[in-house]
Parts: C-alpha cells; structure tokens; sequence
C-alpha cells in the first residue's frame, strides 16, 4: 500500500508561513490589551455608539492606506463588484450583526456560567462549518483539543467574577429567551467565520477589502439604530463627542487595528485557529492586570492555563490525515485512462497513487504526469495487480489485471480541497456525450499511447488456425467479442503492435526536422467564446448551440510556416467558478495565454485582470499573454471600446487583438501574431504574405470577406497528418 507520509506537525504551508504567527501574536496581543487599554483611557460619559462608530472609520482607513502601500488599491477596486461585494462581505456582516442581537438577548436571561459554557461552542460551530463549506476536516486530537479550548474558555468567563444569576425563574424564558438565541448565536458565529474564511482563501478576496466592506455595513447598521437607541438620543442632545478627549484616540486606533488583523488572521490560519488566539488573549488579559493593577490571577485562571497550552499544541501537532488506504476517493483524469487515487492530505503531498494499464511503463506514466499535469515527478515505482478468477458458464475466467502506481514527487504538491469537482465533471461529461450528435469532423487529437492501444485491439494475425487467428489461433471474431467482455483485455493483446508502431514512427520522424510544440491555454469567464475561437480556427466552422465547456478540452493542429512547422496543442477551460481550482495545473507549462473576454460583456472584461494576475502568478515571464476581445460581431450591444482593450493590454504588457468567431473575423490573424511571438520565430513577423500559401477547407464567404478585411493568414494547416498542400 502506498500510502502519504505521515508529517507531525501542521501542513507546510502553515508551518513555514511567518506571517501566521506574527498576525496571531499581534492579535493575541491587542485582544488581550484592549479592555486595559479602553479602561484606561476612555471616560465612562463617552456614548458607545460614537467610540464604535469611529473605529469603523478609523479601520477603513487603516485599510485603505495599507492597500495603496502594497499597490494592490487601484487594482482592488477597479475589479470590484456590487454583487461580489454583498457576497463576500455583506453576508457575513449582518449576520455578525444578528449574532449580536441574540448574544444581548441571551445574557439578560441566562446566569454567566450557562452562557459562557453555550456561547463557547462558537469553536466548535466555526469547525463544522470550515467542513461543510471549505472540506477541512478536524483530526480527533485536533476535535480533543477543541474540548479543552472551550472548558479554559469557560473557567476564564467565570474567573472574571461575575456572579450574574439568571434575570428570570421562568423555565419556558430561559429556554426561549436565554438558552436557544445563544446556540444560535454560535451556530451563526460559526457561519460568518467560515464564509470569511471562504472569500479570502477561496474567492481571493482581499482581506482588507473585507474590511472595509465589513466596516461599511457595520456603519450603516449602527446609524440607522441611532434613530431609536438610547445612545441616538443622547447624541441629538450632547452631541457626537461628548465626553472625548485625546487620549480617546488611543483606544479607538488600537480596536480599529485590531479589526484588521482579526482579518488577516482568518485569512491565514482560518477561523478555527482564530479561536484560539481570543481565548489566548483572555490570559494576556489576566497578566496584564496582574502587571499594571495587582490584581492576582483568580484559580480559574491558573487552571486555564495549561490547558489553553495544551489545546493548542494538540491541535497544531496532530492535524487531519485521511486514512492511506487506496480506493477512498477515485476520479478520473479527462484525457487518458488513468485513475488517481486521492492523496491523505490536501497540503504537502509527497506521494501520490494511481491505477492504470498493465502495459504502462514507468516512463510513459512519468512523462503523461509531467507533461499533461505539471507533476514534477523523481520516481514511479509500480505494481501489477493478479486478475481474480471468477466461474462463468463452467470456465474459470480471469477477470482484467490492472497496474498500480506509486509515484514520488520531487516537490510537495498542494491542491485545493475544491480539487474534487473533477468527479463531478466526469459525470457530467458523459451526460452530454450521450446528448451531443456525434461530429461529422476528424479532429487532429494528440496521439497517446493509450489511444493506439484502443485502435490495433481487433487486429488478429493472418497464419494461424482455425478461424484466421494468429500464432495464438484467434481470430478477429474473437478478439472482437474479447474486447466486448474484456476491455483491458484487447489493449494488452495490443501492447507489441502498438510497440512496433510506435518504433516505426520514431525511425520516419528521425529523418526530418523536429516538430517544435507549444501550449495555448485559452482562459476568460464563461461564454466569452473560448471554444467558438477555436472551433474556428480548426474547422473554419461556427455553431450557435455551443454548450458550456466541463473541465478541460484538448485539441491540437499543425502549423506549416515557410521554413519550418509547428505543432499548436490548443486547451480550452471552463470559464465557470468552480473549476477554477483546476486551471493553474494547465497555466504552469504553457507557452501562450489567450485570455478572452466578451466585448458586450463588461464584466468579462474587467475579470480579465484577475485571469492576467493568475497567469503572471503561475508562469511569471516566461509566458506570452494575449488579450482578445472576441464577439465584436455584436456592434448594437458593445461595452468594450477598443481603446480600452489597448489601454489595459498596454497596462499590463501584453498583446491585444479583438476577433469575431462568428464572423470569422481576425481569427487566422490572432495564430499568426502568437506564431510570430513564439520563441525562435522572430522572422515570421518579417516574412512576406504573398511568399506563403493559404489552405483553407472551404471557407465561407463571410469568413473569406473577414479574413480578407482583417489581414491575410500566410501559412497551411494539416489536420489529418496529411502532407502540407
């Protein structure tokens, strides 16, 4: 069994990541100093609500400076959305604002034993829903220390020596009005720490956009409760700052900093370990007043102590790995018959294991899970696997053996826990190929040395016995009826031809210049036109019933240039959210990034920046960008000026182009400016049009016209490995 090696401590994201425990060292920090802070400094004749007014200001400020300081400012907000906004922001935050409602509901009728002991399971809500929402599961000594997180919390709640009863007698009030809105002031605490978790590590929301959106609607709530509040009425009558002095600053500032990093915190370490850090904070708070007031730590305190250590040296020293038994979650990768078992962690994967053919060697494995996948691989150790022998009709039948492969990473791989939609784009996959007709077109697809398996599987040899067999007397009836029983079966009766083939071409390709090959990654939101632009230039067809792309498509075509040809291997992505998990694999080995988006679509283009961003992330330099605006067939609906394609092309330094499919408009020009981009084509951009010849397969006459207006297409293409024309 080939199972991920077992790391004691945290993942290594988590464990190298500085920036984890400065922010919870800081936040730890100012939560524990706060109360001292806002005791000291602030009057008790100052109105709350113009103290949390002011910070909210304050925060947005503090995190408008820190954007502008790290240059992430313009480009922040000029990808902002309403909709985004409400989502990633606006939710969490009235929710926090209903949790608070319930929270002074509750604590009028419920003694503070019950209500620390109810309130603290917020720790355990906040892990449920990371589960639910992100599929971050808890070990069970990581679900331990949580029980000792919430016991040191409560020992601290009562140390602060409230000895508050309960307001009421009523057994049916406590239980309406006390007991059930502090669950559901957890359950719902729990909820908004996990949506934040969610838009910061999973939408990429910037947390200190978060902030100030947070902050906003914050604001928002507190002024429209001024009209009817206590402290509304003493605003009309004393005014905003009564009570205020300088010194009233201090305490705002430092709970307005402390906003941020509650921000950064959840970002980087999640809500679960944001827990952590406030019951920390809690013991901060007893040292201090030890410190500046005398006052000695209550026995509560001293016994919460070691087991707030101890919880979070749990936690931190034995997080969740799956059990490393195979077969616990199997998907399918889109272009080859390989099934990957799913590693034990989502973070610093090492090793993981698939299922393949018993024909596959160890080279051909490794360099599909480079090539394709952007695995980078030190060694494949494989296994094959002994078929059963099952009775069928009076015969033992060996059932279809199978090769298992451990393959060892140079590098610790990380992947999304959203990594597994891919089973989900399976499904979906052979849903629509059972609705699609078939294509009337002979796609030039790369050949792969499993598809020559599938293709020689019913040839049978011609000199044998009876029936026609070969050397092992059967015959194409019978290897056909076979394969109908034994799929496996034919591509291992196939495994010498296709050998043979294989040679045959290596020996035809020596003889002539190696084909150079380069990867175009299409990328933009959905229904920008990615799979039309394509269709396009492989088929010089356009078809108004596309349907969305589900996962990742392959095609590939060959270019004939004046003293040289190319191999273009074309991957179309979904544009859709949730396999955006799935692109950066694709973008790491790429050569070109053809990022598309719809000149009737405003958004589409704005969306265009993150697409870019990602891209520069994954390849930095090394990769050639291309901006098209496709769909400028659509001239009543543009939204998209073509000066502003330019001017964002011209920001970011890339290549700009806008194209019609429909029309066919720029479509060969678009092939042509990336193959004269490309490396060691520099003289092609030279070359003269007139000097090269233009195979087209019956263009139409609205394609001709377009290509003819847009600028002609100076070379050939083949697209049955046919002979250049």
């Amino acid at each position: 069994m080939a199972t991920t090696k077992r790391k004691g401590g945290a993942s290594g994201s988590e464990r190298t990541n500085p920036r984890v425990w400065l922010y919870s060292i800081l936040l730890t920090l100012q939560y524990g100093a706060q109360p001292l802070i806002s005791k000291r400094f602030t009057r008790r004749e100052v109105i709350v609500t113009t103290s949390v007014l002011t910070c909210e200001v304050a925060k947005v400020a503090c995190a408008v400076i820190l954007m502008a300081r790290d240059g992430s400012l313009k480009k922040v907000f000029s990808q902002w959305t309403l909709v985004g906004s409400l989502t990633a922001s606006g939710l969490p935050a009235a929710i926090y604002a209903l949790q608070n409602s319930l929270l002074q509901i509750s604590y009028k009728n419920l003694d503070s034993l019950t209500f620390s002991m109810l309130n603290q399971t917020k720790v355990f809500f906040t892990a449920l829903f990371t589960y639910i929402i992100l599929r971050q599961k808890q070990s069970i000594q990581q679900i331990g220390a949580l029980f000792l997180l919430i016991t040191a919390a409560v020992l601290l709640s009562i140390g602060e020596g409230s000895s508050k009863g309960s307001s009421s007698s009523d057994p049916e009030q406590i239980l309406f009005y006390g007991i059930i809105p502090v669950l559901v002031a957890s359950v719902l605490s729990g909820l908004a720490s996990a949506l934040c978790q969610w838009a910061s590590q999973v939408k990429k929301h910037s947390s200190y956009l978060m902030t100030v959106e947070m902050s906003v609607v914050g604001s928002l709530c507190l002024l429209a409760s001024t009209t009817k509040s206590p402290d509304g009425e003493a605003i009309r009558q004393y005014g905003y700052f009564y009570g205020w002095t300088p010194l009233t600053m201090i305490p705002v500032l430092a709970n307005a900093l402390g906003g941020i990093l509650v921000g950064l915190v959840t970002s980087y370490a999640g809500g679960v370990r944001k827990g952590f850090v406030i019951v920390s904070a809690l013991l901060v708070t007893a040292l201090l007043q030890f410190l500046f007031e005398g006052k000695a730590p209550s026995m509560y305190c001293l016994v919460a102590l070691p087991l707030v250590m101890s919880s979070i040296s749990i936690y931190q020293k034995y997080p969740y790995q799956m059990a490393g038994r195979l077969g616990r979650r199997v998907i399918n990768f889109a272009n080859l018959p390989i099934k990957l078992l799913m590693p034990t962690t989502y973070s610093n994967i090492t090793e993981i294991a698939l299922k393949t053919i018993p024909s596959a060697s160890k080279i051909e494995i490794k360099r599909v899970l480079e090539s394709l996948y952007g695995f980078d691989v030190e060694k494949v150790r494989t296994l094959n696997m002994e078929g059963k022998k099952k009775k069928r009709g009076g015969f033992l039948i060996a059932k279809p053996d199978y090769k298992k492969a451990y393959v060892t990473l140079k590098n610790p791989l990380s992947i999304s826990p959203h990594f597994f939609p891919i089973r989900v784009i399976e499904e979906e996959r052979e849903k629509m190929s059972k609705k699609a007709p078939e294509s009337s077109f002979v796609e030039d697809k790369k050949n792969h040395w499993l598809h020559e398996k599938k293709k020689e599987s019913g040839v049978g040899g011609g000199r044998g016995g009876r029936g026609g067999g070969g050397r092992g007397g059967r015959g194409r009836g019978d290897v056909a009826a076979e394969k109908a029983k034994f799929p496996w079966s034919s591509m291992r009766i196939s495994t010498a031809n296709s050998r043979r083939t294989k040679e045959k071409k290596r020996r035809e390709m020596a003889t002539v210049s190696p084909l150079a090959k380069y990867k175009l990654v299409f990328l933009g939101d959905q229904s920008v036109g990615k799979t039309s632009i394509i269709t396009r230039f492989m088929y010089d067809k356009f078809d108004t019933t596309y349907q969305a792309t589900i996962g990742i498509d392959f095609l590939s075509k060959t270019m004939y240039l004046e003293d040289r040809t190319i191999r273009l291997q074309l991957w179309d992505t979904a544009g859709q959210e949730r396999f955006r998990s799935l692109i950066p694999s694709y973008i790491r080995d790429s050569s070109v990034a053809v990022i598309v988006y719809d000149v009737s679509n405003r958004q589409s283009f704005l969306n265009t920046s993150k697409w870019i961003e990602e891209v520069r992330t994954e390849r930095g330099g090394d990769v050639i960008v291309v901006l098209v605006g496709n769909k400028t067939d659509l001239v009543d609906k543009r939204q998209v000026s073509i000066e502003e394609g330019d001017g964002k092309a011209r920001e970011f330094g890339v290549m700009f182009i806008e194209t019609s499919a429909k029309a066919g408009f720029n479509i060969k020009p678009l092939f042509r400016k990336i193959a004269a981009a490309l490396p060691g084509m520099e003289t092609l951009s030279s070359t003269k049009q007139e000097d090269m010849v233009d195979v087209n397969l019956k263009p139409t006459v609205n394609s001709s016209q377009a290509e003819q207006q847009g600028g002609g297409c100076a070379y050939s293409f083949d697209l049955d490995r046919g002979s250049n024309k």
